[in-house]
């Protein structure tokens, strides 16, 4: 004899292990500044593409001196403050003090830069001098990790500024699709 199951029918099975857990609540892996920094556009190929944020949410990033060192080296650093700025002028609430200095020279005689050049993660703490506008470099490393990994864009858009072409942002994902024709 066969019992059917319902939907009430408490059987016990063990979680199977080949059907991946469901999405968690917060972004882990979102539409981060960080990620913006690389994409170009499909239609044009024009980089870079504008940010805008209709709804930014918290990112669980865990803070690691290391990785903004290596990041560093091999981001767009005008295009990064573009970015900030952009966001931080539709989002002051969130991102208000939020302070990255205009350009990435400001750390050239440190270790920083020739850390992420170099590779190394063992170059040691990040001096706490000041480097302008009376931000120190930990407050600044502090800031550049909230504004790459920390904030992400819930819903809003990349946008083209050369052909115009609009790639829409949902739930954090970017959907980098060509429009039909």
């Amino acid at each position: 004899m066969f019992h059917l199951l319902s939907n009430n029918d408490d059987v016990g099975f063990p979680s199977d292990p080949f059907v991946p857990p469901p999405p968690p609540a917060s972004p882990l892996a979102g539409m981060r500044l960080l990620t913006c920094n690389f994409f170009a556009c499909v239609v044009c190929n024009s980089y870079p593409l504008d940010v805008t944020a209709a709804e930014l949410a918290p990112a669980e990033a865990r803070y690691d001196e290391a990785f903004l060192r290596r990041m560093l080296a091999r981001l767009d650093y005008g295009i990064l403050t573009s970015h900030a700025q952009q966001l931080k002028l539709q989002h002051p609430a969130i991102l208000s003090q939020v302070e990255l200095p205009s350009s990435v020279d400001a750390f050239s005689e440190t270790a920083l830069l020739s850390a992420g050049a170099n590779g190394s993660s063992d170059a040691g703490p990040v001096s706490t001098s000041s480097v302008g506008g009376g931000v120190s470099q930990q407050q600044y490393l502090t800031h550049l990790h909230h504004i790459l990994v920390a904030v992400a864009v819930r819903n809003g858009q990349l946008s083209c500024p050369q052909c115009h072409t609009q790639y829409p942002i949902k739930e954090f994902i970017p959907h980098m699709t060509p429009p039909p024709k």
